[in-house]
């Protein structure tokens, strides 16, 4: 009995020994020996992977490249998403691409979001009202990042159209300038220590002390005026959107050209937007702190 714990407390040191010397050469990404005993954290990952992908189709050798894993373990994984009908597999070029039941399936989720449905009635009374594009835009906590997921377009041909389903940077435009305000100050310490200021357009605002005082004017006034700040040519007046604890969920976000923008009453817009997000943050429960 001696002899087994003897063994058995070597091998933990010879363990923790190992751990310990590989601990200065990991990365602080996730384990891939974690990734290799967990198939579904696998299929995930290649799954979010793919559906970020421009292209339509991958092969098995660019997403064992992408993942450092094995060909064969990439086919297993790709053939079990396939097995489950979230990805199709064409025979003829031997690519795999997102199936029609993952874009079911990921339709059927995305309208049933609490916020989407409590926006939408809004965001087409604003358009109403504005004759303008309204926008939804959510906010993750963890990525510390804004993305648009609904739109009601406008009347006018000519609009300005801005990307759904990518993640945005907080500090240069409408959208993101909609909620980094309106955010704890020590989350939005966090989002601008670990933010890179790039220069989108020549209106971006780069210079940390500049953008912390433009974040207290927007504070103030309820919304942000965001006149070519990411887009040239582009004007964005956005307001947040606040969740039951008082957190910030999202922004409502008008988006319209600037040719169209010059001669309007800009606090008449911004009380607009205000209250369109101030009336889905009471649908949702909300309210301003």
């Amino acid at each position: 009995m001696r002899a087994g714990a003897a063994d058995g407390r070597a091998a933990i040191s010879a363990r923790e020994v190992g751990e310990r010397a590989g601990a200065r050469s990991r990365s602080p990404e996730p384990s891939k020996a974690v990734e290799r005993r967990n198939p579904v954290d696998k299929a995930f990952r290649i799954l979010a992977w793919a559906v970020d992908q421009e292209k339509a189709t991958w092969g098995v050798r660019e997403v064992a490249r992408e993942f450092g894993m094995a060909p064969s373990t990439a086919h297993r994984a790709l053939s079990a998403l396939a097995a489950a009908d979230v990805l199709f597999f064409e025979q003829e070029t031997a690519q795999f691409r997102l199936s029609l039941e993952f874009f079911r399936l990921a339709s059927r989720v995305a309208a049933e979001v609490p916020i989407r449905r409590a926006a939408m009635p809004r965001l087409v009374e604003l358009v109403e009202v504005t004759g303008e594009t309204a926008y939804l835009g959510v906010y993750d906590q963890t990525r510390r990042k804004l993305m648009y997921i609904d739109v009601v377009e406008s009347p006018h041909p000519v609009q300005y159209t801005m990307t759904r389903y990518e993640w945005l940077d907080l500090y240069a435009g409408a959208g993101g300038l909609g909620i980094l305000p309106f955010l704890p100050q020590r989350e939005i310490d966090q989002v601008l220590g670990s933010t890179e200021l790039k220069q989108l357009t020549p209106g971006t605002i780069t210079e940390p002390n500049k953008l912390r005082g433009e974040l207290e004017k927007i504070r103030q006034d309820g919304y942000v005026v965001s006149v070519g700040q990411r887009i040239v040519g582009a004007v964005g007046i956005a307001a947040p959107i606040f969740r039951l604890s008082g957190g910030v969920i999202g922004d409502v976000v008008l988006a319209l050209p600037a040719s169209r923008f010059s001669g309007r009453d800009v606090a008449t817009l911004g009380r607009h937007v205000a209250r369109s997000a101030a009336a889905v943050s009471s649908d949702l429960g909300g309210k301003a702190p």
